[in-house]
């Protein structure tokens, strides 16, 4: 006769696994973006810790820390626009608004922080690229004029 674990507990066992997975995902992410998730994995802490009381309660006796992990989602490999945007700004911020071309912002934000090794110099060059051409139509930033027919673009926050 086998020992079959009831609805209850093995639902239980799921959402504790699934639990203690987003924690591991969200620390993971906490290295490579620069936004706060500590609020949340604190909710999460209190909400396997809850999972854990209730196991123990059940007649049939599991200990919660040898329950594998589950992962909802891979860690995310790319930076968010949002991200790219709140960091260039800081830089230009930071440089007194100091006119900078796309290259000096692309080699700050990837030496200073954390960017994932699947992101290819180019794909993002393109990206911060775009981000500050977006910048630019939606008024934050403005593009200086290009002298001489020269390659490089310079750009500084507008008004300042």
């Amino acid at each position: 006769m086998s020992n079959r674990i009831p609805a209850s507990l093995n639902w239980l066992i799921k959402k504790r696994s699934s639990i203690e997975g987003k924690i591991i995902r969200l620390r993971q992410e906490r290295d490579i973006y620069t936004e706060p998730f500590d609020r949340r994995i604190l909710k999460l802490q209190e909400d396997l810790n809850a999972l854990d009381k209730t196991i123990r309660l059940h007649e049939i006796q599991i200990n919660p820390k040898v329950i594998p992990t589950t992962q909802d989602q891979p860690v995310k490999k790319a930076i968010k626009n949002r991200t790219i945007k709140q960091l260039i700004l800081r830089y230009f911020e930071k440089n007194d608004n100091k006119a900078l071309s796309t290259k000096d912002v692309l080699d700050h934000i990837s030496s200073n922080y954390a960017i994932s090794d699947d992101i290819t110099y180019p794909k993002f060059y393109k990206s911060i690229r775009n981000s500050l051409y977006a910048m630019c139509t939606q008024g934050v930033l403005e593009c200086l004029p290009v002298k001489n027919n020269a390659a490089k673009r310079y750009y500084r926050l507008k008004g300042k």
